[in-house]
């Protein structure tokens, strides 16, 4: 019965990461680090200038996105 319990205390640590750290990279603009700026999912930075990235280039990503997300939350209450 520990090693179950065990089992169980680890996937849900282990869902509660994963779910804090999805939101945390949706927020961030530092997906890319490179010389002279970076870039994320909704803005791109050059030599201290930034501008928000067109929907066209990241609609589909951030789709796919909230349908993970969404599908690890509904998911989520089995584990436990």
């Amino acid at each position: 019965m520990g090693v179950k319990r065990s089992l169980q205390s680890g996937g849900t640590t282990l869902g509660f990461l994963a779910n804090f750290f999805i939101v945390l990279s949706s927020a961030s603009n530092y997906w890319i680090r490179y010389s002279g700026g970076h870039s994320g999912l909704w803005q791109e930075c050059n030599q201290g200038i930034c501008s928000n990235i067109p929907c066209d280039s990241f609609c589909f990503l951030l789709a796919d996105m909230i349908m993970q997300s969404t599908d690890a939350i509904s998911g989520f209450p089995v584990c436990l």
